[in-house]
């Protein structure tokens, strides 16, 4: 677990944050619009990483499914716990001889077996989580199984989209020089390009904006190569955004709003 709540917000968009570090998270958002953002785009991109290579699943894998689960052993139910910790499974219990004579011995008590609660980090469930969606999604009767291809980022997939989308538009920017944003309606994505930025002045650093008329979403800090070139950056755009936009804001960022006009505005209509 991390201590900077500002870095879960992967983890939480992926349902991977174990349920106490989750229902922290959750109290984080209420104070953050940052992380609120973040973790609403982080979903969206997912979302169209899965929509961009649904398959048909084949007949026989729900068979295969449900053989796998016949031949699953299931633990009995746990017993109660008094002190808030987990309790134990009951296991039948073990035969005892009858005796010829007349016996004081009680009948034995069932057994307990003592669960032990194991905690993986969520970077090693990712295995775990797929085949848990593709159990849930075959069982249920899914009309299909989102495939994902661990070793392609959630931007390229996002990125290939913008780039073969028959709405996409070059937009330029009317606050500032240089640069354009590539914006796809269909893929809810924008590819921003920006101009070449100078080094942001001491205690300062560059911020992305998404802009809705006067309301902001932060798209994270911007950090310049040496030579001033900057990578482009994907990012969620969706109905009712006009425009996206770079300020400079207080160090280390990012800002929950800004503080500053912005230097470049690109709007999101030709």
């Amino acid at each position: 677990m991390t201590t900077d709540q500002h870095l879960n917000t992967g983890a939480m968009a992926l349902g991977s944050l174990p349920e106490d570090e989750a229902a922290s998270f959750v109290d984080h958002l209420e104070t953050c619009e940052v992380c609120a953002a973040e973790l609403e785009s982080f979903r969206e991109t997912a979302a169209i990483l899965g929509s961009s290579v649904a398959q048909t699943p084949p007949a026989s894998l729900r068979r295969s499914v449900m053989e796998a689960v016949s031949r699953t052993p299931q633990l009995p139910p746990l017993t109660e716990s008094t002190n808030g910790a987990l309790g134990r499974h009951r296991q039948p219990a073990v035969p005892v001889e009858p005796e010829t004579g007349p016996s004081t011995v009680d009948e034995p008590e069932q057994q307990l077996a003592t669960v032990i609660p194991l905690h993986r980090p969520w970077y090693r469930r990712t295995q775990g989580l797929i085949a848990a969606a593709v159990a849930l999604l075959v069982i249920g009767g899914g009309a299909g199984i989102v495939i994902a291809n661990s070793s392609t980022p959630a931007t390229q997939t996002a990125t290939a989209c913008v780039a073969a989308a028959p709405d996409k538009s070059a937009l330029t920017p009317n606050v500032g020089s240089g640069g354009d944003v590539a914006y796809a309606p269909s893929c809810n994505t924008a590819v921003v390009n920006m101009p070449n930025l100078s080094a942001a002045p001491a205690g300062q650093v560059y911020q992305l904006w998404v802009l809705s008329g006067t309301k902001a979403t932060s798209a994270g800090v911007v950090t310049p190569n040496a030579n001033g070139s900057v990578p482009a950056v994907t990012t969620a755009v969706h109905a009712g955004n006009t425009a996206v936009g770079v300020t400079l804001e207080p160090a280390p960022g990012p800002s929950a709003q800004p503080t500053t006009k912005p230097i470049w505005v690109v709007p999101l209509t030709a």
